[in-house]
């Protein structure tokens, strides 16, 4: 069941990085770069911590 949950999470946080990529390349506030980087769905999970934190600071 913890497994399970885990795998329902870590598909919404690749959603959710999916989406803001969408919104970054819609607004061009950062650099394509960042984007590709932030497209690679091979992320740590603590840069979600610092997705929110771009995102309050946009």
């Amino acid at each position: 069941m913890l497994k399970l949950s885990i795998h329902i999470l870590y598909a919404y946080y690749l959603e959710i990085i999916h989406y803001f990529c969408i919104l970054v390349l819609a607004f061009g506030k950062f650099p394509h770069k960042t984007v590709i980087y932030f497209m690679s769905a091979n992320l740590p999970v603590n840069t979600l911590t610092t997705l929110i934190k771009t995102i309050k600071t946009m």
